[in-house]
């Protein structure tokens, strides 16, 4: 996968966040099962709450905290999922995880 099909910009829908729809670019991860999404993009309007089990990935062990609302995103193609995305200040990058690709059916494949 090139990093020009990785990278998407996805719609968010928050509900209490100003404003209500944010758009916010992303790689698509499968390699993480759910969507974490870097604080710096997080609307500080918008409460969340500490996760009991960190997150535990390539750059070890991390503090998340999940959305206390679920939020719908939605892709170019008009397909939307509501999840309830992990926030952590240890990414600078939105990583759109396994919770939304399984919805939205992608399949991995290779071309060589």
């Amino acid at each position: 996968m090139t990093e020009e099909h990785s990278e998407k910009v996805l719609t968010l829908s928050i509900p209490g966040a100003t404003p209500p729809e944010i758009c916010l670019p992303g790689i698509l991860d499968t390699g993480v099962d759910i969507t974490i999404l870097s604080l710096a993009a997080w609307p500080l309007e918008c409460p969340f709450d500490p996760v009991e089990k960190s997150v535990v990935g390539l750059a070890g062990m991390v503090q998340c905290y999940v959305s206390q609302q679920p939020v719908m995103i939605m892709n170019s193609e008009g397909q939307t999922v509501m999840v309830w995305p992990h926030v952590t200040n240890e990414t600078h990058t939105n990583l759109w995880g396994r919770d939304l690709l399984a919805v939205w059916g992608v399949r991995i494949r290779t071309d060589f």
